[in-house]
Protein backbone atom coordinates (compact mmCIF):
# COMPACT_ATOMS: atom_id res chain seq x y z
CA UNK A 1 0.00 0.00 0.00
CA UNK A 2 1.26 3.47 -0.83
CA UNK A 3 2.18 5.80 2.02
CA UNK A 4 -0.51 8.38 1.18
CA UNK A 5 -3.28 5.80 1.33
CA UNK A 6 -1.96 4.31 4.56
CA UNK A 7 -1.55 7.80 6.04
CA UNK A 8 -5.18 8.63 5.24
CA UNK A 9 -6.36 5.28 6.57
CA UNK A 10 -4.60 5.84 9.92
CA UNK A 11 -5.92 9.39 10.45
CA UNK A 12 -7.81 10.05 13.67
CA UNK A 13 -10.99 12.06 12.90
CA UNK A 14 -10.63 14.19 16.03
CA UNK A 15 -7.22 15.37 14.78
CA UNK A 16 -8.30 16.06 11.18
CA UNK A 17 -7.65 19.81 11.44
CA UNK A 18 -4.04 19.19 12.51
CA UNK A 19 -3.05 17.00 9.57
CA UNK A 20 -0.87 18.33 6.80
CA UNK A 21 -2.13 18.19 3.23
CA UNK A 22 0.06 15.28 2.11
CA UNK A 23 -0.98 15.51 -1.54
CA UNK A 24 -0.33 19.26 -1.49
CA UNK A 25 3.14 18.65 -0.08
CA UNK A 26 3.85 16.06 -2.77
CA UNK A 27 2.70 18.53 -5.45
CA UNK A 28 5.01 21.26 -4.11
CA UNK A 29 7.96 18.89 -3.90
CA UNK A 30 7.31 17.75 -7.47
CA UNK A 31 7.24 21.39 -8.63
CA UNK A 32 10.52 22.07 -6.85
CA UNK A 33 12.13 18.98 -8.39
CA UNK A 34 10.93 20.01 -11.86
CA UNK A 35 12.28 23.52 -11.27
CA UNK A 36 15.65 22.17 -10.26
CA UNK A 37 15.78 20.00 -13.38
CA UNK A 38 14.56 22.70 -15.79
CA UNK A 39 16.02 25.81 -14.11
CA UNK A 40 12.77 27.69 -14.70
CA UNK A 41 11.18 29.97 -12.13
CA UNK A 42 9.85 27.91 -9.23
CA UNK A 43 6.16 27.82 -8.44
CA UNK A 44 7.17 28.44 -4.82
CA UNK A 45 9.40 31.49 -4.40
CA UNK A 46 9.50 31.90 -0.62
CA UNK A 47 8.68 30.09 2.59
CA UNK A 48 5.49 32.16 2.88
CA UNK A 49 4.45 31.08 -0.61
CA UNK A 50 5.21 27.48 0.35
CA UNK A 51 3.17 27.82 3.54
CA UNK A 52 0.21 29.33 1.67
CA UNK A 53 0.26 26.57 -0.96
CA UNK A 54 0.53 23.82 1.63
CA UNK A 55 -1.91 25.35 4.12
CA UNK A 56 -4.40 27.47 2.17
CA UNK A 57 -5.78 29.13 5.30
CA UNK A 58 -2.27 30.37 6.24
CA UNK A 59 -2.15 28.51 9.54
CA UNK A 60 0.43 26.01 10.67
CA UNK A 61 -2.13 23.35 11.52
CA UNK A 62 -4.11 23.45 8.30
CA UNK A 63 -7.39 23.82 10.15
CA UNK A 64 -10.14 26.07 9.12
Amino acid sequence: MKFGKEFKKQMVPEWSEAYMDYNGLKRILRELREYKQSKQHPAVTSFRDFEQKLLPDGTLNGGG
